[in-house]
């Protein structure tokens, strides 16, 4: 008799043992969905401003490593468009142009920090809360409009590097599938210095704009 109880203790935290590491394991994903993009723009002694909003693309990987089943850290590598829309004409040397699309394609790497919800949390997914920073590469920056085929290119005009600030919240049901929504809030001026000391010459100031977008994904877990 003993010996079956001390069969059945050791089966039971073998059991234990297992869905905890289950629990607390790796994971990898996929997602894809949409940026609502805007910058905010600053001329000191002038005020500031938002612009028009934009929809782009937002789609990556990311891994998802532990600390303990309702901690972990997540990096995520993403394509990221970002930038603005202008609701009036622009006049660009000769040409005229309607309701201009200021395009900033980045490739992405956010490292957050997340808390999961522990009533929530089943087979290691659940509701959780995520914040962390975020570097930005500028693949390409491009201007299109309503009356111009084609884009042009304005790269030049642009930094390198964006830096930003990532704060959101995910769902992902026990299989993996699952919704995130988070907000970007820029922190560099994503001007060039060139497009910076053109700004001062005409303005007597520096200018400062800074992405800030709010994106929704859908993604998978496994």
């Amino acid at each position: 008799m003993k010996k079956v109880s001390l069969f059945i203790l050791i089966a039971i935290s073998m059991s234990a043992y297992g869905f905890s590491q289950d629990t607390v394991r790796i994971k990898y994903g996929l997602f894809a969905g949409a940026n609502v993009s805007q910058i905010h723009t600053t001329v000191p002694g002038s005020g500031s401003a938002y612009s028009a909003n934009k929809v782009g693309l937002n789609f990556g990987i990311l891994v998802e490593v532990p600390f303990s089943s309702y901690f972990a850290i997540q990096p995520e590598l993403s394509f990221s468009q970002l930038g603005w829309n202008v609701t009036e004409r622009l006049y660009l040397d000769s040409l005229t142009l309607n309701n201009p699309k200021y395009n900033l394609n980045y490739i992405s790497l956010p490292i957050l920090i997340k808390f999961k919800v522990a009533p929530t949390v089943k087979n290691g997914n659940g509701l959780a809360l995520y914040a962390g920073p975020q570097v930005g590469y500028l693949a390409g920056a491009n201007l299109t409009a309503d009356n111009a085929s084609g884009s042009q290119s304005i790269k030049d005009g642009f930094g390198s590097f964006d830096f930003s600030g990532i704060a959101g919240a995910e769902y992902f049901m026990p299989m993996g599938i699952g919704i995130s929504v988070r907000y970007q809030l820029g922190f560099s001026n994503i001007f060039s210095k060139e497009a910076v000391d053109e700004f001062y010459q005409i303005y007597g100031s520096d200018v400062t704009v800074k992405n800030h977008a709010l994106t929704v994904t859908f993604g998978y877990r496994f």
